[in-house]
């Protein structure tokens, strides 16, 4: 009482700063009451308790400072402050990474369209690669992402082909509710739905509150139309993850199903379950490339016991993400994936990066699998998105110049960049470089039963 107090911080020694408040806020509203908790590297909590005032003009503080990430969690009461990265060297970024200056607007995607309506998609695809799509103009180019409509498709052809989907969509529809509201399906199944879809991005403004009530209804009518019309297909409840933002973006029921069910059926985890297809199918080709390209964090969880499990990277794998970075910064992240420039499997390149921008932490302290899974839950929604993106699209330039790969990552590129004179060369235990190998054989009939037989 009546005494001021100053504090030090060494953002060279931080990890991460909190703020909570005790008490409702606004804008016009000074914040009388908290805490602040700072996260330092060795993983030690520090916290300072504010009584009587001043917190709120710390965070105005806090948020002026260059070197700190910013995220507002309004309704939790909760500021988290992370401590931004260094920029990445020079030779680390991808030779590409600042020659791509906008982000796909609407007048640039207009300038990529001919006089029939026909998309340039070479150069579409490598501007959302590197710079990612306007959100107003998500509702425009996501349908040609997620496969709804080839880019070389007239503008004709597309109204011709929404007609049809539209059509057929409704028709799905009306067949399920001709079903009794839904027999055929598993009534466990309907009422798992109808659980998942209620917890479901509930703070985004799209779902939030009983006014959008239609909007959680579109979310489940889609997954129930899409079962029904996709009978070989098991729910899981990572679908609404996916689904929902789609939904967000496009506002229609019958596009956000048709792009959805085209993402459902690129993603490996909900491949059909007669292809036993899981997150193992990911987790193979991911030790090889941190292997290649992070041997000494490779070395490390191969003496860590269970590190090569990758435990801690199932939840990055399952729903691509999501949970790791802020809904905006995750979606962002989605569509540069959904490019598909120069790689289809560009979210392994991303768990790659995660890991070189935050493995030397968990080797500094000595982590085993349980405080690796610990650790990189923490830095869930702290990530700084830009940073992560730039790495990992500098490891897939890194790759693609590797002198020799093993041949269990060949399907992470298309079959035409290997054939070309200066890609790596392909190498195993099985084939020791001699031709023809019995597994990248497998792997061109996609024959994936015994892909996953012959993957190291």
């Amino acid at each position: 009482r009546g005494c001021a107090a100053s504090v030090s911080i060494d953002l060279s020694q931080t990890e991460m700063i909190r703020v909570f408040f005790e008490e409702s806020f606004s804008k016009k509203e000074v914040i009388a009451s908290g805490e602040m908790v700072l996260t330092s590297r060795d993983r030690s909590y520090y916290m300072f308790y504010f009584r009587n005032g001043g917190l709120s003009q710390l965070v105005d503080v806090l948020r002026s400072w260059s070197h700190l990430g910013h995220q507002d969690l309004r309704e939790a009461r909760q500021h988290t402050f992370t401590i931004i990265q260094p920029k990445l060297r020079l030779s680390e970024l991808h030779p590409q990474e600042r020659r791509v200056k906008s982000c796909m607007t609407d007048s640039l995607w207009a300038s990529l369209m001919d006089q029939d309506g026909r998309i340039t998609e070479g150069i579409a695809r490598k501007v959302i690669f590197f710079q990612g799509v306007a959100p107003p103009m998500r509702k425009e180019v996501w349908p040609f992402l997620l496969g709804l409509y080839r880019f070389d498709s007239t503008g004709e052809q597309r109204r011709e082909l929404w007609h049809m989907r539209h059509k057929e969509y409704w028709d799905i529809n009306t067949q399920r509710g001709q079903n009794a509201g839904g027999r055929g399906l598993d009534a466990m199944v309907i009422q798992q739905v109808e659980k998942d879809v209620v917890r479901t991005d509930r703070s985004n403004p799209y779902y939030k509150g009983d006014e959008n009530q239609p909007h959680v209804d579109m979310l489940k009518n889609i997954l129930l139309n899409y079962l029904i019309h996709n009978g070989d297909v098991s729910y899981s409840q990572g679908m609404t993850d996916l689904l929902a933002p789609v939904l967000v973006s496009l506002n229609d029921e019958a596009e956000a199903f048709w792009c959805f069910t085209s993402l459902v059926e690129s993603s490996a985890f909900f491949k059909p379950a007669r292809n036993h297809v899981s997150v193992d199918k990911q987790l193979e080709p991911l030790r090889m490339l941190i292997k290649l390209l992070l041997p000494w964090f490779f070395r490390y969880l191969e003496e860590t016991e269970g590190g090569l499990t990758l435990m801690f990277c199932h939840r990055w794998l399952l729903v691509c993400l999501k949970r790791e970075f802020r809904e905006e910064d995750a979606v962002s992240i989605w569509e540069v994936c959904w490019s598909e420039y120069e790689t289809k499997a560009f979210h392994l390149f991303l768990c790659i990066a995660i890991m070189a921008i935050y493995g030397s932490k968990a080797i500094e302290k000595n982590m085993n699998i349980n405080e690796l899974m610990v650790f990189f839950s923490t830095l869930s929604c702290t990530m700084p998105k830009d940073l992560i993106l730039a790495q990992a699209r500098g490891y897939l330039f890194q790759f693609r110049r590797s002198p020799e790969v093993h041949c269990s990552l060949y399907p992470l590129m298309d079959r035409s960049f290997w054939d070309l004179k200066e890609s790596p060369h392909l190498g195993c235990e099985l084939c020791r470089g001699r031709r023809p190998c019995e597994r990248l054989q497998m792997m061109e009939r996609n024959d994936v039963d015994a892909t996953r037989e012959y993957m190291c």
